[in-house]
């Protein structure tokens, strides 16, 4: 197969975007060959990567970005306006590639959000767009772990997914994608009812190629402890942890890596819990650190209020890691996949109280079952090559004319 792929942002060794960007970029690798329209960021770092190994049926087309675009993507706005004009310059490059290759599908990877158009669906290929994200919200009953600060963000980016979801343009794109994947059964919810059945759930983070740290020497291994990765904001939870350790066993330890404005409000509320000596705050780590806090750790703990998918939990169960997760939006897609429900808790969401209470428990029975247990005898508990196999069948439907576009 050959697949003219759009992906504005995919980065090798990254998290978040960029790193399931490139996932998928690997995933399709696997049935077929890439030409890879993306962004000058993407460009510099595939080339870095390929620049020592030989890289078989992928070839890359740079599209720059506009020259305004570098000052404006200071800001969360002028990220998405330089997207928007990118994908008008993308537009003319891919038709350009399309009427000039033999191209059996172009696919839509990034960005990953259903409220934005995609000009993949212009190429006069057939089309696939997504895993696609962006719908899912805080369950309301756990606004109060926002803040009023992060009250307001999540009010903002409410409304303006709303506003952008209106767009003819986004709209188009809905209708005109041959095959359409979504992260989660929310961003499925958002589409018109017409289009919901023939839309498939699959998240992008089933596709992330993590590279499998060392375990640390015994005479290196700390105490038993329960891992937290993530940017210390307030839409990942953090104070959801901090009380749920509170609230656990008193031998329990967490190990929390990451960084951000939550930091400063995280190390006083343990303080105030009597638990800052439970409690080792990393801040920001290397990527390859943040993996050796997830594979040496008895428990991870991912405790995000507003997750697409989840880029750390899908590392986590692919280093094979226990997990307990808050249960909503593309983290419960996740955790629904693993191959071993048993050692994956699934907290669903409360009030503040009882999620903190269920939390504790479950931590209290992982940590007590895996205390001790060899860590190198664990196995991957996300089944990537059947994932792979879903994602060739669906690209398959759609060169073929078999998806689910609205004619």
């Amino acid at each position: 197969m050959n697949t003219l792929v759009l992906a504005y942002l995919c980065e090798p060794n990254r998290g978040s975007e960029r790193g399931a960007g490139w996932g998928m970029i690997q995933a399709l690798l696997r049935f077929s060959d890439c030409m890879l329209i993306c962004g000058p960021e993407a460009g510099s770092a595939i080339a870095r990567w390929r620049a020592d190994r030989e890289v078989h049926g992928l070839e890359v087309e740079v599209v720059p970005e506009p020259l305004w675009g570098p000052l404006a993507k200071r800001t969360r706005i002028g990220e998405f306006l330089t997207y928007l004009s990118w994908q008008r310059r993308a537009r003319r490059v891919g038709r350009r590639l399309a009427e000039r290759g033999s191209f059996d599908v172009a696919y839509h990877a990034t960005l990953s959000a259903f409220w934005l158009p995609s000009v993949a669906t212009e190429f006069g290929l057939p089309s696939v767009w997504g895993p696609v994200g962006g719908a899912v919200t805080t369950p309301v009953r756990l606004w109060p772990l926002l803040g009023w600060k992060g009250a307001v963000v999540e009010v903002v980016d409410w409304l303006a997914v709303r506003l952008m979801s209106l767009l003819g343009s986004t709209r188009r794109t809905w209708r005109a994608a041959t095959v359409r994947i979504a992260q989660n059964r929310q961003t499925v919810s958002r589409l018109p009812s017409g289009l919901r059945a023939t839309t498939v759930v699959l998240n992008h983070a089933e596709f992330h190629r993590v590279p499998r740290p060392e375990l640390l020497p015994p005479e290196e291994v700390p105490e038993p402890y329960v891992a937290w990765v993530s940017p210390m904001e307030s839409r990942k939870g953090p104070e959801l942890a901090v009380r749920a350790i509170a609230a656990a066993s008193s031998s329990m330890r967490m190990v929390m890596a990451g960084d951000g404005p939550e930091r400063a409000r995280m190390e006083a509320l343990a303080q105030d819990l009597g638990v800052a000596n439970r409690i080792t705050f990393l801040g920001m780590v290397p990527h390859h650190r943040a993996l050796e806090v997830i594979r040496n750790a008895d428990v991870a703990v991912f405790t995000g209020l507003r997750e697409e998918g989840g880029l750390a939990l899908a590392e986590a169960l692919l280093m094979g890691t226990p997990v307990v997760v808050l249960a909503n939006g593309g983290a419960d897609a996740i955790a629904q996949a693993a191959t071993r429900p048993d050692l994956v808790a699934r907290i669903e969401p409360g009030s503040t109280k009882n999620t903190v209470t269920a939390m504790a428990r479950a931590l209290d029975v992982c940590f007590e079952r895996e205390r001790g247990q060899p860590k190198d005898a664990r196995s991957p508990l996300l089944d990537q090559k059947g994932s792979v196999e879903t994602l060739r069948g669906l690209v398959n439907d759609a060169a073929s004319g078999n998806g689910g576009a609205d004619q």
